[in-house]
């Protein structure tokens, strides 16, 4: 369900929920707003292993606008 059109996230939302519902821990997909990035769902973060903490980043989606990303630090 590779639709950049936000008016078809109820298609993606009846997907999820379908995909939540069986057996499945989450979903892996290739972003259609950023070329080779991927975005992961997880529905048992609890299950979730092996995390590495890293960066932080404080994301900002203004409506309209540029997205704007900044590297958090201590204190931030």
């Amino acid at each position: 369900m590779h639709d950049p059109d936000p008016a078809r996230y109820p298609a993606s939302q009846v997907f999820g929920r379908s995909v939540r519902a069986g057996p499945h821990d989450g979903i892996v997909y290739d972003s259609v707003r950023h070329v080779g990035g991927v975005n992961w769902v997880s529905y048992r973060p609890s299950w979730v292993q092996d995390v590495l903490q890293a960066r932080h980043f404080r994301v900002v989606v203004p409506r309209p606008g540029k997205v704007v990303v900044d590297e958090m630090h201590a204190g931030n």
